[in-house]
């Protein structure tokens, strides 16, 4: 195809296939999180506080969850992204995990639905915050980097 392609236009198709290469390494991950992100928080609203977090979905309060009830908060995002110095599309992406104490589900928010800060949650909540650093931030199957001392 991309031999096709450089024969129609007159671009080299060594270039071509190489710029074919880069593009899927860079488009292909950024696609699967997206689609992740819209089906963990499609229609969901969150209403986050003081307080704590109000769930809210087409319109009717689905969970209240009061900062009390909140056991700790788990961010995954690149380790590049404070730094604003990223080298894939797909570190701009990032979510946060919120555990209770009760052992009920889990809350995820991602960054497709809010610009939030979640490392100012920590201070305001009185809350565990823990970031974890990837370089894939799937929810289903994040890529955790070792922690260096």
């Amino acid at each position: 195809m991309s031999v096709v392609f450089a024969g129609m236009t007159g671009f080299d198709p060594f270039a071509v296939k190489v710029f074919s290469v880069f593009m899927f390494v860079m488009v292909v991950p950024c696609i699967f999180i997206h689609i992740e992100y819209l089906r963990a928080n499609a229609g969901f609203e969150f209403e986050i506080n003081n307080t704590g977090i109000q769930v809210t979905r087409g319109g009717k309060v689905v969970r209240v969850v009061d900062t009390g009830d909140i056991k700790n908060i788990a961010i995954y995002k690149s380790p590049n992204l404070r730094y604003r110095f990223v080298h894939l599309a797909s570190e701009y992406y990032y979510y946060a995990r919120i555990t209770m104490h009760d052992s009920s589900a889990d809350i995820i928010i991602t960054s497709l639905v809010t610009n939030e800060d979640f490392d100012e949650l920590s201070p305001l909540w009185q809350v565990k915050t823990e970031t974890k650093k990837t370089l894939f931030p799937s929810i289903r199957f994040p890529v955790v980097l070792p922690a260096l001392n």
